[in-house]
């Protein structure tokens, strides 16, 4: 597909990397595009917020858990709007500047180890009580 495209010596396809060095091809790159409607996209978006990378994706996969409102948003199975939002972002350095700006931000204050295990543990505290409340009479 790539190469009937005449982009297959641009497009370096992410599998099972590294932390790090997925993070120093995030860091290369203009845009992060996550056009998924099935499984799970979490990290591949959390990191690009972290780079300060935009996010061209489809609402599923959980991207919206781990970037909120700020990605680049296109209907699952619409190749013409994927490829015009793409050609939209890349063509403007101030977008990509100020989403990737915006998405540092959110990862900073959302997606810390810190903030997710006081979450995770916020999680535990409502299931407890729940618990107790069922068992004490």
């Amino acid at each position: 597909m790539t190469e009937h495209a005449g982009v297959a010596d641009d497009v370096e396809w992410l599998n099972e990397l590294p932390m790090k060095e997925m993070t120093r091809l995030y860091c290369r790159s203009q845009i992060c595009v996550l056009p998924y409607s099935r499984s799970f996209a979490g990290l591949a978006a959390s990191v690009a917020a972290a780079s300060r990378l935009p996010v061209i994706a489809t609402r599923l996969a959980g991207i919206p858990d781990h970037i909120g409102d700020l990605g680049i948003w296109v209907k699952p199975d619409d190749p013409a709007e994927l490829a015009d939002r793409m050609e939209e972002i890349l063509n403007d350095e101030a977008i990509r500047r100020d989403y990737g700006t915006r998405l540092r931000a959110h990862a900073e204050q959302n997606l810390g180890w810190d903030k997710v295990a006081r979450d995770t543990l916020t999680v535990y505290r409502h299931a407890l009580e729940h618990m107790q409340k069922r068992v004490l009479p």
